[in-house]
């Protein structure tokens, strides 16, 4: 795997080639072994994982991952518009339940791997389960940097969101002081304006008086 940048990206394939392969391994093995140990409890926190990973496709995350690289790559950082937002918004809520995907899939496969090394010690169904420990083994690494990558990649749209709200935030602060401030400067030119003319206008009555009175 590529080493990560400060925005998240690396090269996400080979990770996802190497899970999706033993997942296809773990699949025929819980398929060929399914009437024998269908119920066991070793093969439920299993049969969850596949579960999970048959919803969360190795082409989802992949797209996934593609629309969040090309959403923190570079030329759209002056970008403020609401679609590059919204694009930003759509990344992070996709990532955050790949996230939450792996999270529930390394409990599973914990709590698989605590069951089979039990069994192991009753050394029941060695090869079988011996087999399934080092599948969930690899599993378990290839789910951990999966995990990590998606992790990067959220706190990096998120960092990115923050900076484009931030952004708004402050372009709205100024729009209303700026309006407050134009709001100010008619009042006070309004109140010169009447001011000045009703003096003018006090001048104008108080002439007439002036003439009135000579007359």
């Amino acid at each position: 795997m590529k080493a990560s940048t400060g925005d998240g990206e690396g090269d996400i394939g080979p990770v996802l080639q190497k899970l999706f392969a033993e997942l296809s391994l773990l699949t025929k093995i819980l398929y060929r072994n399914h009437n024998q140990h269908g119920r066991s409890k070793v093969f439920a926190p299993l049969k969850a994982v596949k579960r999970v990973f048959n919803v969360a496709t190795q082409t989802r995350i992949a797209l996934a991952d593609s629309k969040s690289r090309e959403a923190l790559s570079k030329g759209k950082e002056t970008r403020t518009d609401e679609s590059y937002v919204a694009s930003l918004l759509f990344c992070l809520k996709g990532l955050e339940l790949l996230c939450e995907a792996c999270k529930h899939s390394i409990i599973q496969l914990d709590v698989a791997l605590l069951g089979l090394v039990e069994q192991l010690r009753k050394r029941v169904f060695a090869p079988l389960y011996s087999m399934l420990l080092a599948v969930s083994s690899r599993l378990h690494s290839q789910c951990e940097q999966l995990r990590r990558h998606l992790v990067r990649r959220y706190c990096a749209v998120h960092g990115r969101l923050q900076v484009r709200l931030a952004y708004v935030y402050v372009c709205m602060y100024v729009c209303m002081y700026v309006c407050m401030y134009m709001c100010i400067c008619i009042c006070v030119y309004v109140c010169i304006y009447v001011c000045v003319y009703a003096y003018m206008c006090m001048c104008i009555m108080y002439g007439r008086l002036q003439v009135g009175f000579r007359a």
